[in-house]
């Protein structure tokens, strides 16, 4: 292992292979607007079926955002209490009738 004690800057790809890539620093600052999680998957879904981002808390419960694979479901919330989001249209044409008669006393306004 080495140690580089200054500021370096490089202008080229960078490939790092291994298991574990670790970034101790105080700012992060990405400018891809799009940031792939779970990369490289030869499955048709996700092998460990959940992917995310985890948001350590300190002390507090880590909080969550997820793909559940099982249900085929975004997640977000603390560890153990997932909660689905809300990424289908859940309105249909017999309820927005139902809401357009709206009734005044015994008669139905329309």
């Amino acid at each position: 292992m080495s140690n580089i004690n200054s500021t370096t800057n490089m202008y080229t790809n960078l490939n790092i292979n291994g298991n574990n890539a670790k970034l101790n620093v105080d700012e992060l600052s990405i400018k891809d607007n799009i940031i792939t999680i779970n990369a490289g998957e030869s499955s048709n879904k996700i092998s460990k079926n959940i992917a995310g981002i985890e948001i350590d808390r300190g002390t507090s419960p880590s909080y969550k955002i997820l793909y559940d694979e099982n249900d085929m479901q975004i997640k977000i919330g603390l560890n153990n209490s997932l909660k689905s989001v809300a990424t289908t249209e859940y309105v249909d044409d017999a309820i927005q009738i139902a809401i357009n008669n709206i009734v005044n006393g015994d008669e139905v306004a329309y």
